[in-house]
């Protein structure tokens, strides 16, 4: 249930978790650049598809990674191989 003034609204999902999610990342109070990325990436999984996203964060895409790898090729060059689970 969400209430604007006097008005209440029942709302179902995946609205109410949406504007869950919208008053979370508004009202954070974290100075962790690494949490607000994935806050944004919890909302940004909610949103629709055809919401209208503005600037840097409509192709901003946030994975974390839960393992990595190390992979090496002819040259002897390594690079770290990033796994995760999605959301």
């Amino acid at each position: 249930m969400v209430q604007f003034g006097e008005k209440k609204y029942v709302l179902l999902f995946p609205m109410y978790s949406l504007l869950e999610k919208i008053d979370q990342f508004g009202t954070s109070t974290t100075e962790s650049q690494q949490e607000r990325m994935l806050q944004w990436a919890e909302l940004k999984a909610l949103l629709p598809d055809d919401a209208e996203i503005e600037g840097m964060l409509r192709t901003l895409n946030v994975v974390r990674a839960d393992a990595f790898s190390i992979d090496t090729d002819t040259n002897g060059d390594i690079s770290p191989l990033l796994r995760h689970q999605n959301f």
